[in-house]
């Protein structure tokens, strides 16, 4: 009526998780990261954060139920700015994702 407008928060529902292998967000990123996969079976997923150098910077190993999963990788705030490449690594597959850190 007067104008003004507002956004509301964005919620992503993704449904083919099992197409895409995993999503990393958000992307850019200055902090912490949230990694959904899906798994068929409970096993070890290992996720693999290397720089634009390809040198490992960041190994996080998790045990994950069958179906859709959410991990959070903490104490990416003390990476440089620059892209980096995400490894998602479950014993069907290995998906990589190029992110960029703010």
């Amino acid at each position: 009526n007067n104008g003004a407008s507002t956004l509301s928060r964005v919620i992503l529902i993704r449904g083919d998780l099992d197409k895409i292998g995993a999503k990393i967000s958000p992307d850019p990123f200055r902090g912490n990261l949230n990694v959904s996969f899906q798994v068929d079976k409970e096993e070890m997923v290992t996720i693999r954060v290397y720089n634009q150098n390809g040198q490992l910077v960041k190994q996080q190993t998790t045990r994950d139920s069958a179906g859709v999963n959410t991990v959070n990788v903490n104490d990416m705030a003390v990476l440089p700015a620059g892209n980096y490449t995400f490894e998602v690594k479950t014993s069907k597959s290995t998906t990589r994702q190029q992110i960029v850190k703010q």
